[in-house]
Formats: structure tokens, sequence, C-alpha cells
């Protein structure tokens, strides 16, 4: 959802039944998101529930909460599909976003008795990413390649040129998107995200069961079977590229080989 004609739109997703309302932006830490949050405040009380982002610093994520947010999204110039970062230069490390973010969160909590939800948003690619997200405090994540990868999702399936299977994925920032044209903002004058294939992976609920099955193992091996345990008895640290290699597989995988 935009901010720019958020009055009419907003009450015809409210009419047609729409459970949550979202304001999405590569910079939600703007005048604009704290009028809309509001707007829905002033003319819906707590009725209607809406989300407000994105922002990377404890600033941001206070202002949002402070106009009334249900929740906040963090991250700017992390998801595959950004190039928000490249364009404009702002933006952050969504590990870094995080760290701050969350302590920032805890403290609004215990100061006002509103506890204000963070999602993650951006620099998840294997399902280990969730689990790291999770474990630095995110309540919940925004899985925009992950989804994408699909049957579910809308976009065609197309045949790469070695052959694979992928799926068309693009970013709301691309003029594939054609976001200003559609918002009546004028002229594109530069992108803030790309146009590309992630690889088809098959249907989501086969998926997701594996992905869940990981998450709930990396919790277990850290001692906790809820979201916040997780968060308090998951140890987080910094790791060189060296150990990144040692992640990395040192024999050729195959099939099991003919006995000769």
């Amino acid at each position: 959802m935009n901010t720019r004609d958020y009055e009419d739109r907003i009450p015809a997703l409210v009419d047609a039944g729409a459970d949550v309302l979202c304001l999405d932006s590569s910079d939600g830490f703007s005048v604009w998101q704290h009028r809309v949050v509001e707007f829905v405040r002033e003319r819906y009380g707590d009725s209607v529930r809406i989300g407000a982002g994105n922002v990377v610093d404890a600033r941001g994520f206070n202002y949002l909460a402070e106009a009334g947010a249900d929740f906040v999204k963090v991250g700017i110039g992390g998801g595959s599909i950004c190039i928000t970062r490249d364009q404009k230069g702002i933006g952050r490390g969504q590990a870094t976003a995080l760290a701050e973010i969350v302590p920032a969160r805890d403290a609004y909590a215990e100061k006002t008795g509103m506890y204000v939800p963070v999602c993650s948003d951006g620099g998840i690619i294997h399902d280990s990413h969730m689990a790291i997200a999770l474990a630095f405090g995110a309540d919940f994540l925004m899985l925009g390649r992950y989804f994408a990868r699909f049957d579910e999702s809308p976009a065609p399936k197309v045949r790469g040129t070695g052959g694979q299977v992928l799926k068309e994925y693009w970013g709301e920032g691309s003029s594939r998107a054609r976001n200003a044209a559609r918002y009546g903002q004028g002229d594109m004058v530069f992108e803030e995200g790309v146009d590309g294939y992630v690889n088809y992976a098959g249907a989501l609920a086969d998926n997701v069961k594996v992905t869940l099955a990981k998450i709930r193992s990396t919790m277990i091996s850290c001692g906790s079977t809820t979201l916040r345990q997780f968060h308090e008895t998951a140890i987080l640290e910094p790791v060189s590229q060296q150990t990144f290699v040692q992640n990395s597989e040192e024999v050729d995988r195959n099939d099991r080989p003919t006995v000769v």
C-alpha cells in the first residue's frame, strides 16, 4: 500500500475484508507514513491493523511505533531484487539493523507496555538465514524470493539457457513493475529494483515443510522451543570468510556409483 491515495485505498481495502494493511517503502522513516498510520488510528481506532517500514535504526522504529504502527518492517537494500543501496547510497546490513532495532523494540515495550513486532525483510537466501534473523530477535519474516520460486507464485515458469526451470521475479521498484506510473507520480527517473529469475522449486507445501523442520532443529540445538527463548538462548558470533569456505563441500557430489 502506498502513501499517496491512502484516503481512498484504505477504506476500499477494509470494506473488501483486508485483514492487515502494510506500508512498504525503501524509506519508511518519513512523515508520509506517519500521516497514513495516524489516519488509520483516527478513523478506525484499533480495529484495523497496519504495519509500516522499512527502517534500519532505532530512530525509525520509534518514529513509526509512536505513530501507532502495529508492526515495523526492517531492512533497506538487503532484498535479492532491491538495489536501493547501489542507487541511493542508503541502507544498512540486515544483521546490523536488527541488532539495533530489536533492543529498541524491547525498550519501547517496557516503557509503554505496547509490544510492536519487528519483521525482518531482506537478506534471506537460505533457510539458515531465516534462523539467524529469528535468533537476532525478529518476530516474523518477509520472504519475497522464497515464495517466488513456487508453483503458487503468479509468475510464469521459463526455461533458462542451461535448461533449468526458472520463475520470473522482479522488484517493486523496477521498470517492469512501473511503480511510479501506477501511482501517478510521473516518470520513473531511476530504478530501485531489478527484473530477474529464481530457480523453480516446486510446490509451496513441500518446501515449507522442510524449512520449518530446519528452523525447529536449529532452535532445539540452541536449547529453545519458542521464538522468544530462541532469541535469548542463541549465541550470535561474527565469522570470517574462511568459515564459509569450511562450510562448503570438499567432495564431488554424485549419485551412488556403480560397484566395480
